[in-house]
């Protein structure tokens, strides 16, 4: 690649995978071109040439296939898998999200191969996940983190804290409901929601942020923390997050191999805390600490289908169909 493309070049990219399949969405920015990271997100939208995308494809190819020889030799591998967006799509209620007969396949699958500890973690309630998932020889983490069921071991309690700071949360959130026509409150054991999925877009939007501000201001000097996520503002104790949650969950396996995939804020707490120690994967557009982006949640169970395939079948087949979509 000559200088001059190099010097257009200058920085921003973002890598992704499509179906499973490596690639490369670029865009310029003015930083050095030797800078280069998977996830940077510097928000440039100027044009970028042919070449300089069959450049940095040529880069990530490196990348994807270092993944998979990293999987394919490790002894002991953990896997940390969000469930709604990520395994599952959103639903316009949180109830009609179910796992389907391919995706109970896919975990089923994977958890087979002894190498392999896989987990769960989630927002939804212990009762849920038991009841969806509980069947599987994985890990499930419920709340967040307030509860941890380890593979083929019973529900254990995180939290030991009184709930009665949701009596200061409810009204609040009750509010905001007859604010905005078809938002909702989701309540759980140790975390409480209000839901903006159904609302009229702009509607929901404008009030998430006064509600977020409102929030803010009243769990000011205190133990609670609230969480911007996707279309939902949640409320939980400190301390209580996926990132403390996964860095409990890597200890206990001790793997020497892990994959982190996620899409939405809370899933960032676990993509910070592990990006030294394994690979991390945002699942959807928007600014990330994790080192790699699949475009969209339907990617992501065909991506967990390449993770059981033979080394080469995985790596000739992402290659190929990378350089056709180019």
């Amino acid at each position: 690649m000559s200088g001059g493309t190099a010097a257009a070049a200058q920085e921003y990219v973002r890598y992704s995978w499509r179906l499973g399949e490596a690639k490369v969405a670029c865009h310029i920015a003015a930083l050095p071109f030797s800078i280069l990271k998977p996830g940077t997100s510097l928000g440039s939208t100027l044009r970028i040439t042919k070449s300089v995308v069959q450049f940095l494809a040529e880069v990530y190819i490196g990348q994807k296939a270092a993944l998979l020889a990293d999987y394919q030799a490790a002894q002991r591998r953990l896997l940390l898998l969000d469930y709604d967006g990520t395994l599952v799509p959103f639903q316009k209620l949180p109830s009609l999200a179910v796992p389907n007969n391919e995706l109970l396949q896919v975990l089923a699958e994977l958890s087979k191969d002894e190498t392999n500890e896989i987990t769960v973690i989630s927002g939804r309630d212990n009762d849920t996940l038991q009841k969806w998932l509980g069947h599987l020889p994985v890990t499930l983490v419920a709340e967040h983190g307030a509860f941890i069921r380890y593979k083929n071991e019973d529900w254990q309690a995180q939290v030991s804290q009184s709930n009665e700071w949701k009596e200061k949360i409810r009204p609040l959130l009750k509010l905001f409901v007859t604010r905005c026509a078809g938002s909702f409150i989701e309540e759980k054991k140790n975390t409480i929601a209000w839901h903006y999925r159904n609302t009229d877009p702009d509607l929901g939007f404008v009030r998430s942020r006064e509600l977020r501000n409102s929030l803010l201001q009243l769990t000011t000097n205190t133990a609670l923390q609230v969480i911007d996520g996707n279309r939902v503002i949640e409320v939980r104790l400190i301390g209580i997050d996926k990132g403390a949650t996964a860095s409990k969950i890597f200890e206990h396996f001790s793997p020497d191999f892990s994959l982190c995939l996620g899409d939405d804020a809370t899933d960032e707490d676990m993509f910070r805390i592990l990006r030294d120690k394994g690979h991390t994967i945002k699942i959807g557009n928007g600014t990330t600490a994790a080192q790699y982006t699949l475009w969209s949640q339907s990617d992501v169970l065909p991506f967990l289908r390449r993770l059981l395939q033979p080394a080469a079948s995985a790596n000739s087949t992402t290659d190929s169909l990378l350089h056709s979509s180019l």
